[in-house]
């Protein structure tokens, strides 16, 4: 008797029979899961809470954003400034250096 061949079989068996299980187990589980989900109904006035607190937080990443977006502008304009700065002094030497 080659080993191989048993080895072989005995895997094909444990996968026949392995695989049917986990997916059967796979699925009971996810059924369970969205019954859980499907049986919590919320109030209405849970739901409202729930909407004003993530309204609240959108706001609160929204502002963040916008000051970060603010800071990243103000960086932008002073590097404008500064590197207009730069380029009149560089002019200014040029044209003092042709002068020459």
């Amino acid at each position: 008797m080659n080993p191989g061949v048993a080895v072989s079989a005995g895997y094909l068996i444990l996968l026949g029979l392995g695989v049917p299980a986990l997916t059967f187990s796979g699925l009971w589980f996810w059924r369970l899961r969205h019954q859980r989900h499907a049986g919590g109904r919320l109030t209405e006035t849970e739901i409202a809470a729930r909407i004003a607190a993530r309204q609240e937080e959108l706001r609160q990443e929204r502002e963040a954003r916008d000051e970060h977006l603010a800071g990243l502008v103000a960086h932008l304009l002073q590097s404008a400034a500064d590197a207009r700065r730069e380029l009149r002094a560089i002019e200014g030497a040029v044209e003092r250096a042709i002068r020459r």
